[in-house]
């Protein structure tokens, strides 16, 4: 819902954008849209982490809406660069398996 008023607003001040105090409230948006990114970012890293595709339609709905749809594939990058790096600092060897048995199982 928040989303939705955000995207109303930003619809506006594209129309408005002549019009003395755009800037300012330009501002403000943004202003408003981080505050929105923070408070879903919580919901955002539990539904990557638990590959859970129902939330992550919804978070990939807010962020359309606030036209931030390359935060979200940001946010996305960074949470799978650091699932990856915990796994590639993981690997010991153990009882014979080498590196070259357990590299295809890193993916």
């Amino acid at each position: 819902k928040i989303a939705e008023e955000l995207m109303a607003l930003q619809e506006s001040l594209k129309v408005l954008c002549h019009v003395p105090g755009f800037h300012e409230d330009r501002q403000r948006l943004g202003a408003l849209q981080d505050r929105l990114e923070g408070m879903v970012s919580s919901g955002l890293a539990d539904a990557l982490s638990g590959h859970d595709v129902g939330p992550m339609r919804q978070y990939l709905d807010v962020f359309t809406k606030m036209d931030r749809v390359e935060r979200l594939y940001d946010h996305y990058f960074r949470w799978r660069r650091i699932a990856l790096q915990e796994r590639w600092n993981s690997f010991r060897p153990t009882g014979g398996d080498s590196f070259l048995q357990w590299l295809p199982k890193f993916h």
